[in-house]
């Protein structure tokens, strides 16, 4: 008869065995570890073995090594939500009123990646495999449904978990990143009231998307930058102006790459810089390979009223092809000491994003965004669901209705901000 040690002893050997069967059972391969779970249920194909006792054993072996894979994968997840839900009570209440923006900004990132127009950086292995597997989904749809918007949903809940943990993380990374900017924006504010000049404001890889350096304009040659015809006109009352445009402008125009005020810079000049900025615009644009349509006042012939500094008439202004040719256009004109010493005599608001105290990136905005945004924020809605507002200077009262007024909210809403837009464009 053992004794209560012996028998003791006994049990715990049974159940170590009992584990290490169990261990031995759920081990992962070598060759497996690592892995995502779907790379392994399709690399790990079992052969077939006359023992069936052995063809038992391994399909378990197999299914039990898969199992404790998934049951990693969900547990890792599980943690990551745990650790947003503590970085999201950690926000400001200012931070916390932002998140949702910063969310969809997130989304289009995310978007942007899928579609292969950016990179992301620093993501882990779990997240580069289900990006990659939506790239690819993309790629195939839009090869048969070219037309078609691109929508996704998950075959698997562990990827859907992967992709929604990595959306609030860039929304986290979006936050921080804008909380960046806000302060070199403080610190500008500052150097204006000192005097100083202000310093580009600085983005990263995510407040910045990727883009070409320069745009690939199709069917361009050289001498199209560089050629550039004149015209002299009257565009209101006693407003004279001389308009440029280089060849590679007119060519973007006529194929509708290039629309006149959707993309633009207001220099808000002195007069006696007209000439000087025009001549560098024209080096620029050689120089830089940029398309570029460009007018400024003629102080000849305009009437002095529109030249005195409190006059709300445009100096100079310049047309592009899109945000990135402005952004490559202002970045080598800010190098040039002829520019750096212009500084404004006036303070026009241009309803844009004041860049240096010269230059405002208003993407058309002066002439669209700011009647928008005055009669949707001013209009009162009456009680047959029209709604009235005032004209610019409120001599006259205008009524509208209930669909003209949303179809205003609508056009203002799907404007992007000038800020941000600038902000954002990397080159």
């Amino acid at each position: 008869m053992k004794s209560p040690e012996q028998q003791f002893n006994n049990l715990n050997q049974e159940a170590d065995s009992a584990e290490n069967k169990e261990e031995k059972q759920s081990a992962i391969p070598p060759q497996y570890k690592g892995m995502p779970s779907e790379i392994v249920e399709e690399l790990w194909q079992n052969p077939i073995y006359i023992d069936e006792a052995k063809n038992k054993s391994e399909t378990e072996r197999r299914q039990n090594a898969l199992e404790k894979i998934k049951r990693t994968e969900q547990g890792r997840e599980t943690q990551k939500e745990e650790r947003l839900k503590q970085q999201y009570s950690g926000l400001s209440d200012e931070q916390k009123t932002k998140f949702p923006d910063a969310q969809k900004d997130a989304a289009k990132i995310l978007s942007e990646c899928i579609q292969g127009k950016r990179e992301i950086e620093n993501l882990s292995s779990e997240e580069s495999f289900v990006l990659q597997k939506l790239k690819i989904s993309y790629e195939n749809f839009k090869k048969d449904n070219p037309d078609k918007p691109y929508s996704f949903d998950f075959a698997k809940d562990i990827d859907k978990s992967v992709y929604n943990n990595l959306a609030q993380r860039l929304s986290f990374s979006v936050v921080e990143s804008k909380r960046k900017i806000d302060d070199q924006e403080k610190a500008n504010a500052i150097r204006e009231e000192l005097g100083i000049p202000k310093q580009e404001i600085q983005g990263d890889s995510l407040t910045t998307p990727e883009q070409n350096s320069q745009q690939n304009y199709e069917g361009l040659e050289d001498k199209d930058f560089e050629e550039f015809k004149v015209k002299n006109g009257e565009t209101d009352i006693g407003v004279f102006w001389y308009e440029y445009g280089n060849a590679a402008a007119k060519k973007l125009k006529e194929s509708g790459q290039l629309e006149w005020g959707k993309e633009r810079i207001y220099f808000d000049i002195p007069l006696d810089n007209m000439e000087e900025l025009r001549d560098l615009a024209f080096e620029l644009a050689k120089s830089e390979k940029i398309p570029i349509a460009f007018k400024h006042l003629d102080v000849q012939k305009t009437h002095q009223v529109d030249l005195k500094p409190d006059s709300e008439t445009t100096r100079f202004v310049a047309n592009f092809a899109s945000v990135e040719d402005a952004k490559r256009f202002y970045q080598a004109l800010q190098q040039r000491d002829e520019y750096k010493k212009m500084k404004s005599d006036r303070n026009l608001d241009y309803h844009g994003y004041n860049i240096d105290g010269v230059a405002n990136y208003a993407s058309g905005y002066r002439e669209k965004r700011e009647p928008l945004k005055r009669i949707i924020e001013t209009a009162q809605k009456n009680p047959d669901n029209t709604y009235s507002y005032y004209s610019a200077d409120g001599s006259k009262q205008i009524t509208i209705t209930e669909e003209q007024y949303n179809n205003f909210a609508d056009q203002f809403n799907a404007m992007p901000d000038p800020g941000e837009t600038w902000k954002k464009t990397n080159i």
